[in-house]
């Protein structure tokens, strides 16, 4: 016996001479060889996050002698929301430049965008929405933080309309860096105290 062509309701195709044939059915295509053995490779994401659903095949098995037989393939493909994986707790220095990588967060499936959608509301940080990428987008003080570590809300959604979506939590912690003594630390720590609007009296 051998696989002699194989289809959908909507197509058939037969095998080349190379005993194989792949045809594409509602949710993926089914590549199939002359002796039975298959492949299925997902290519149609429109099922929503939890959604199962048959992809249904039909194969002619000739037996050699001009008799042939159909029989049934049915694939269950489902659709599960992807997950945000990898390290997601970094740590970064204060007054480093604008635009300085922080980490890259990854997910359990290629083609999702990237979003923050809590714990920025000072604008410290920004998420590449293609890459994932978090970069600093403003200047980060460590002494003016009343929280040294910023923890944001960001989500990975699949690109198409009604794509499923994963969350997760990311945490910065923002670590000081010895600046050095400011004039205005060096007269305080002298006992002495500028009146609002004067200013210090030549180099120090």
């Amino acid at each position: 016996l051998y696989v002699s062509s194989v289809g959908t309701d909507a197509a058939s195709e037969v095998l080349g001479t190379d005993g194989v044939a792949t045809i594409g059915g509602q949710y993926g295509d089914l590549t199939l060889h002359s002796d039975g053995s298959y492949s299925y490779q997902v290519g149609d994401d429109s099922l929503a996050a939890g959604d199962v659903a048959p992809d249904v095949f039909t194969s002619q098995v000739a037996d050699g002698q001009g008799g042939f037989t159909e029989a049934t393939l049915t694939v269950t493909v489902g659709n599960v929301a992807p997950q945000i994986t990898g390290t997601s707790d970094w740590t970064v220095n204060e007054n480093v430049a604008l635009g300085t990588a922080v980490g890259t967060l990854q997910a359990s499936e290629a083609n999702v965008t990237w979003s923050i959608t809590s714990g920025n509301g000072l604008g410290l940080l920004a998420l590449d929405a293609q890459s994932g990428q978090l970069r600093t987008a403003a200047p980060i003080d460590y002494e003016a933080l009343a929280n040294k570590t910023i923890t944001l809300q960001v989500r990975c959604t699949e690109n198409w309309v009604g794509g499923a979506s994963g969350s997760a939590t990311v945490r910065v912690t923002v670590s000081d860096v010895n600046e050095g003594p400011t004039p205005e630390s060096w007269l305080a720590a002298g006992g002495i105290t500028l009146a609002p609007g004067e200013t210090i009296p030549g180099p120090l």
